[in-house]
């Protein structure tokens, strides 16, 4: 799988990220025997899942006799890639029957400078949130020494950087809408909606988070520099700090700009 595929694999996906203590494999990929035993158990967990909504909908059709009748529908792909001084393993896992279980994707990015590893999860919606627990548990134990993944919150300086970043695409990043939390119970948030026609009002400095919050200074009062942004929205990436985020242009330069202030902040 080449870069560009990574890419088009993060394109319109909703993904939280994690951190783990180690990468998947110390090797490029994971052996016979672990992606063997990781099916297994994988496919025992959704036969479960399978009986259970059997119940609840009182199928006459059963297409599922055991555990071993899903063993065949489940296609794992599992390799790395590098890029400059990341290395990528991806684990991909499909079944046929995607209402059982949605694709899953997930990307463990480390360097040799960090100690910790960046993990991206793709989202599949609160329905399945079960489903993608029980994969990352099987995940924490594939190994002979145990991984310990857990979700993480942005730093407060992740998205103002890359808010920043984004002055030379301003032509691209089209409506903006901001959210910021307020250190008040009487307020929930502040959103701002800033339309594309009117951005260039906004520039000046050449940092377009500084600027943003220097115009609603002057209109306001407010020094916004000082709240935590919730979530940012534009034509190119939604991103919030709870972790999670979609990429909606397949921008080269944004992926590893993504990449590089998340890890930098675990």
């Amino acid at each position: 799988m080449s870069q560009d595929a990574i890419q088009s694999l993060l394109l319109n996906q909703t993904f939280k990220i994690y951190k783990s203590s180690s990468t998947l494999s110390l090797t490029s990929k994971l052996t016979r025997k672990q992606l063997e035993k990781f099916r297994i158990q994988l496919a025992k967990y959704l036969y479960q899942r399978y009986q259970q909504s059997l119940k609840l909908n009182d199928s006459l059709i059963v297409q599922y006799e055991s555990h071993r009748d899903i063993i065949p529908e489940l296609t794992i792909m599992n390799d790395t890639i590098e890029e400059a001084s990341y290395k990528i393993q991806y684990l991909i896992i499909k079944l046929e029957n995607s209402r059982l279980l949605p694709r899953q994707i997930l990307l463990f990015v480390s360097s040799a400078e960090g100690d910790n590893t960046l993990v991206l999860n793709r989202m599949s919606g609160m329905n399945y949130q079960v489903v993608n627990d029980y994969v990352l548990e099987l995940l924490e134990d594939i190994n002979e020494y145990p991984l310990i993944i857990k979700p993480i919150a942005l730093a407060s300086h992740v998205i103002p950087n890359l808010i920043n970043k984004f002055l030379d695409l301003a032509d691209k990043l089209g409506d903006l809408q901001l959210v910021y939390s307020v250190p008040s119970s009487r307020l929930r948030n502040f959103i701002i909606e800033i339309p594309k026609k009117d951005l260039d009002l906004v520039l000046s400095t050449g940092k377009l988070h500084n600027d943003i919050c220097e115009f609603l200074y002057t209109t306001t009062k407010i020094k916004f520099e000082n709240l935590v942004i919730e979530k940012f929205i534009n034509s190119l990436i939604n991103i919030s700090n709870d972790g999670k985020f979609k990429l909606i242009s397949n921008d080269y330069d944004l992926v590893w700009f993504l990449f590089e202030s998340i890890k930098s902040s675990i």
